[in-house]
């Protein structure tokens, strides 16, 4: 029968919480997907997004978005930067820069302002050194000029598979045992 009582309690506090979140405008915080761009020391780096409205048509008026950066150690990078609609009239807007020569780790978000709504969305990216930065072509070719494994050599890794001495196909060894045997150690 308790339980009976404190129910209707609960549904009074969500409804509670619930209305004052919405009477207060409060919205739910969203994390941009993916990892952060990579950038060149000295080389061009453009950081942009595609603004749509609610029915995603291309938003495409000028001075509504802009760049802000912080450098690895959290000082002001670029402040403000507006970031001009593409010419195609697509709902892309774009900053472009020189990347600077500190490495490492840039905090940046792109705030668009439409019709007083202000949206700001992560757009961190990393200085790197040539050496440091991975394009494709350099994935390749450490991949396929790696000199102990091809297509048809593996090298030893075969044998190593099968010439392993206490697990098989058919016989774990001591697997089976050390798993239901194992006693887990307790903190008090």
């Amino acid at each position: 029968m308790k339980s009976a009582t404190l129910y209707p309690q609960k549904i009074f506090v969500a409804v509670t919480v619930l209305s004052l979140a919405l009477a207060l405008g409060i919205n739910d915080a969203r994390a941009s997907a993916g990892s952060p761009q990579q950038c060149t020391v000295a080389g061009d780096c453009t950081i942009g997004e595609y603004l749509y409205d609610d029915e995603y048509a291309p938003i495409t008026t000028a001075d509504i978005c802009d760049l802000n950066a912080k450098y690895p150690d959290g000082t002001a990078y670029l402040t403000d930067q507006n970031m001009p609609p593409a010419a195609q009239n697509d709902g892309w807007y774009s900053y472009t820069f020189t990347t600077p020569a500190t490495t490492g780790y840039y905090r940046a978000e792109v705030c668009c302002t439409v019709n007083s709504e202000k949206i700001c969305v992560d757009k961190s990216f990393e200085s790197l050194t040539a050496s440091e930065a991975a394009d494709a072509d350099t994935i390749a070719a450490s991949v396929w000029g790696y000199s102990n494994r091809t297509l048809s050599n593996f090298g030893n890794l075969i044998s190593d598979i099968w010439g392993y001495s206490s697990r098989t196909l058919t016989g774990f060894g001591t697997l089976v045992s050390d798993i239901w045997n194992h006693n887990p150690s307790t903190t008090s």
